[in-house]
């Protein structure tokens, strides 16, 4: 995912450790006005306004993976895997 934004030079306008805080659409410029605050410095957040055409939730919900509940999961003799925390040395 990372290459292909590279590539089109999409890495250039994505925002890291920012918290979303509001999102209005504004109707008349057809953008979205988007407040957003820093969340690596817990102390002394950033508040910014930007404007965006397109807007993508990226909220992170694998964040909070668990296996799933199947009878004898644990008498598996093979590797344990989860797409939400893949394994890159496997």
């Amino acid at each position: 995912m990372q290459g292909v934004a590279r590539r089109y030079g999409i890495d250039k306008k994505v925002k890291y450790n920012m918290k979303v805080i509001g999102a209005t659409w504004n109707d008349e410029d057809g953008v979205w006005v988007v407040k957003s605050q820093q969340t690596s410095d817990e102390d002394h957040p950033l508040i910014q306004g930007t404007t965006a055409e397109v807007v993508i939730n990226a909220v992170g919900i694998l964040n909070n993976w668990k296996r799933p509940d199947i009878d004898g999961i644990h008498d598996f003799k093979g590797k344990l895997l989860h797409s939400a925390n893949w394994d890159n040395n496997w």
